[in-house]
């Protein structure tokens, strides 16, 4: 199941650029409270905050305002401590001691022990039977599938030493397994809120730097500072995440003056031109890539000859420069700039028309065959690559390509219908996008296209792929590591696993007057709410 959609190190260094909200700030005569007006862009109303159903990017965001884990990343996407104030690892790699920061609270004030984090990452997995996460990013931790399973309330693998001291072990060594804990499915969560029922979420807290404030109004989600936050008192008084169903529209507000943060979520790509000329306009690469899948269980696309003839009847640079206008980047590799693991060695398929005809024909596919791709609505520029897609194999390779345009929730309940009934879905060839949730190439090939894996739609699946990552996955020398890595993407590359067509850039507007945000290839980070302020 694709468990996030569009929207985190080893001893390498990152390549990611960061860019920071400041600048010389205006005179702000409001005297009064400082309120950080945030837009969330692609949802007409807040979400669930609950940590293990995080699902998607606004989610993600969301919870990472009101709870926190044992680690955290920060601006520059290193692991850095949160709720444990160190850790220790075994000889063998595979047992993490962590011993929490000492007066560590939740935002009422009530203690947090070790047993608290061993009850939210028990839960967790609880939920997995429910569309939760946990089994996904963190079934590497000894017991945890047999509590995704149901066959058990309790992972064997978490242990609590005591009040101050929690120990996980995992089934084999994982270099990237601290990043896996900085994401929102591992937060602690309070338990005595969460079983008292109803619905807690409306008044949720944690230990992050915001509580959630009751309101009425059904398209904002209103935060108050945690007065027990670990790392100082947040310099804010409030935040307002206030909900657009269309970019564009959040765009008109940040001009008028009705919001700080804008675009963090989505940008409107026709408002990027305008949106360069105002000031706080800031631009970053991600780490996306947009690509198309395959449903590779059932014909024409079992074939991966079929595959390679699409992937080189397409004008990669053409689509990125001529279609899209120069907003992103046309993609060669799965992995994309910046993130380790990246390899600009890796060999693309050339744009061959010849080669492209031959493959059909030796396929049995015939000139005026029907193809269908199907895109979702969220982002205005999907359309526009459909319709290039549509031209460049119907006049090249003679094919007719039927295009289907549907709303996220139905393309998202379709890629879910796929991953476990690929023979009965309607999906052929469908347009999505991943990103990063930690910066390392096992969350790009070993949880995407690994054969089996709950992330991969498309079913994908070769033994020699699967051979090299997880030798990747458990290989304690960087660089080896990263070697294996890059042997496995290219041969995903060669059997067109995915069709990766461009990495995006992010684009977003924050005030001048705003102090104290970064904004990263992974989004807007606060190293230090206590200096994040609106004047």
């Amino acid at each position: 199941m694709s468990r996030r959609l569009p929207t985190l190190l080893l001893a390498l260094a990152l390549l990611c650029p960061l860019l920071t909200a400041c600048g010389a700030a205006p005179d702000n005569p409001a005297a009064g409270p400082q309120v950080l007006r945030w837009s969330i862009e692609g949802m007409l109303a807040p979400p669930d905050v609950d940590p293990p159903l995080a699902g998607n990017s606004q989610q993600t965001m969301i919870n990472s305002l009101i709870f926190g884990g044992l680690v955290r990343l920060d601006s520059r996407l290193n692991v850095r401590p949160f709720g444990a104030e160190r850790w220790e690892l075994s000889s063998n790699g595979m047992v993490y001691t962590f011993y929490l920061r000492p007066g560590l609270k939740f935002a009422d004030g009530s203690p947090v022990v070790a047993g608290d984090f061993a009850y939210s990452l028990n839960r967790a997995f609880i939920l997995d039977k429910s569309g939760g996460n946990a089994g996904y990013y963190l079934g590497n931790i000894t017991g945890s599938k047999a509590v995704s399973t149901g066959s058990s309330t309790t992972v064997s693998g978490i242990k609590v030493v005591d009040d101050g001291t929690l120990q996980i072990s995992l089934d084999h060594p994982a270099s990237y397994f601290l990043y896996q804990l900085s994401y929102a499915t591992s937060s602690v969560v309070p338990r005595k809120l969460v079983e008292q029922g109803g619905n807690w979420q409306a008044r949720a807290f944690g230990i992050g730097p915001f509580v959630r404030a009751v309101t009425t109004d059904s398209n904002r989600l209103v935060l108050k500072p945690n007065p027990y936050y670990s790392f100082g008192k947040p310099g804010l008084d409030e935040i307002d995440l206030i909900f657009y169903p269309a970019a564009h529209t959040a765009f008109a507000d940040y001009q008028a003056d009705r919001l700080d943060v804008m675009g963090t979520i989505a940008f409107d790509p026709n408002d990027v031109d305008a949106a360069s000329k105002l000031d706080g306009y800031l631009q970053a690469s991600q780490f996306n890539v947009t690509y198309l899948g395959f449903n590779n269980s059932r014909a024409p696309f079992d074939n991966a000859g079929v595959r390679q003839a699409l992937a080189q009847a397409v004008g990669k640079q053409t689509l990125a420069g001529n279609i899209l206008s120069g907003l992103v980047i046309a993609a060669d590799t799965i992995i994309p700039p910046g993130m380790p693991g990246y390899n600009s060695a890796i060999q693309k398929l050339p744009f061959d028309l010849v080669t492209a005809r031959s493959l059909l024909t030796a396929a049995g596919v015939k000139a005026g065959d029907t193809i269908r791709l199907t895109i979702n609505d969220q982002d205005a520029s999907y359309l526009k690559v459909a319709n290039y897609l549509q031209q460049t194999w119907e006049s090249n390779l003679g094919l007719k390509v039927q295009v289907d345009s549907t709303g996220l929730t139905s393309f998202n309940n379709n890629l879910n219908a796929l991953t476990s009934d690929p023979q009965s879905s309607p999906l052929q060839i469908y347009l999505s996008v991943w990103s990063a949730d930690y910066p390392d190439p096992q969350n790009f090939l070993s949880q995407q296209l690994r054969s089996g894996v709950g992330n991969n739609n498309g079913h994908f699946s070769n033994p020699q792929f699967d051979g090299l990552v997880d030798r990747a996955d458990v290989e304690t020398n960087a660089a080896e590591r990263l070697r294996l890595y890059s042997l496995a993407e290219q041969i995903a590359v060669n059997q067109v696993g995915w069709l990766p067509l461009y990495y995006g850039k992010a684009n977003a507007l924050i005030n001048p007057r705003v102090k104290g945000l970064t904004y990263t290839a992974q989004g807007l980070q606060a190293d230090d709410w206590a200096r994040v302020t609106t004047r």
